[in-house]
């Protein structure tokens, strides 16, 4: 079943008037650590695995150095381990 935004409830919340619960600026260390684990159990280990996983590394950081502007995460050779050290880092 559809949740509807009323005019009402969205003018409230432009007004500032209704706070939002969720903290979208600090993300814990704790998470953090479960969606990289999470993401090992999905897409695979890079270290242990065959080429399938380290395609999909590849694409992930190429995709985040697009976005953030930069030329590399990390200085490790491996994606997986440069992409998860940039997000346990990332301020």
């Amino acid at each position: 079943m559809p949740i509807f935004e009323l005019f009402s409830k969205r003018q409230k919340k432009l007004s500032g008037l209704v706070s939002d619960v969720y903290r979208y600026d600090n993300i814990s260390q704790n998470f953090r650590t479960q969606v990289i684990l999470i993401t090992k159990d999905t897409i695979g280990d890079e270290e242990k695995s065959a080429r399938g996983c380290s395609t999909i590394y590849q694409e992930i950081y190429k995709t985040l150095c697009k976005e953030y502007g930069v030329f590399r995460l990390g200085r490790e050779n491996l994606h997986s381990l440069s992409i998860f050290d940039f997000f346990i880092s990332y301020h």
